[in-house]
């Protein structure tokens, strides 16, 4: 009689490892399944996260460079502010108008420029009336304003009409005009020596001066 129990083996070696097989290719699906469904959520979730930032970045940046230009905007409005600042104080110090006390200055010597030039006006029509005392007298006062006023524009003018007057009076009278803006006729040319460009004027006035008398003048025979 035959022996089945070898046969009887192998099928039952041969179910087992079917089985085997198919619960590894089970696992094997499982496992695959899983991974597929872990990558196919990760991707959703990365595809939802560059979408986020994306948004963010939109929203973000616009906000970011509209801050930025505010910044620009107001150091450029502080800088303009600084730099209108600076013209205004250079100006304001080359005009020598920083106080109110140096305008002050400034319209004193405005006001002594002024009466200088209307004793100028004065003395000359003085002159042409042959009022020869009167005349050396304003245009000693107009020579005496446009140098403290330190306008000399006029000045060579005055000194003419100062030689001229002088010219025409005796000692005494020139002394007495002299006398009533406070000054002697020495007093005079040492204040006019002191300027540039006036040696001859200087040299002219010492020798007419020099050369004066107490003989009646035109004035006085009048």
């Amino acid at each position: 009689m035959i022996s089945t129990q070898p046969i009887h083996d192998t099928i039952t070696v041969t179910k087992l490892i079917v089985d085997t097989v198919r619960a590894t290719s089970k696992d094997s699906m499982d496992l695959l399944t899983r991974m597929d469904t872990f990558y196919n959520n990760s991707w959703s979730k990365l595809i939802m996260v560059i979408t986020i930032a994306f948004a963010i970045i939109g929203i973000l940046i616009p906000f970011l460079i509209q801050l930025y230009q505010k910044r620009e905007l107001k150091l450029s409005e502080d800088r303009l502010k600084e730099d209108i600042k600076k013209e205004v104080a250079l100006a304001l110090e080359a005009l020598n108008i920083s106080s109110e006390e140096n305008i002050k200055a400034k319209l004193d010597l405005l006001t002594v420029e002024i009466y200088a030039g209307l004793y100028h006006v004065q003395a000359h029509n003085l002159l042409i009336q042959k009022d020869y005392t009167r005349s050396l007298r304003d245009y000693t006062k107009a020579i005496l304003g446009y140098i403290n006023s330190a306008q000399l524009d006029n000045l060579p003018s005055a000194l003419l009409g100062v030689t001229v007057s002088l010219e025409h009076c005796t000692k005494k009278e020139a002394d007495k005009r002299f006398s009533e803006v406070n000054y002697t006729f020495d007093k005079f040319i040492a204040l006019i020596s002191k300027l540039d460009k006036h040696s001859a004027d200087v040299l002219k006035l010492v020798t007419i001066y020099g050369k004066l008398t107490d003989k009646p003048s035109e004035n006085e025979k009048k």
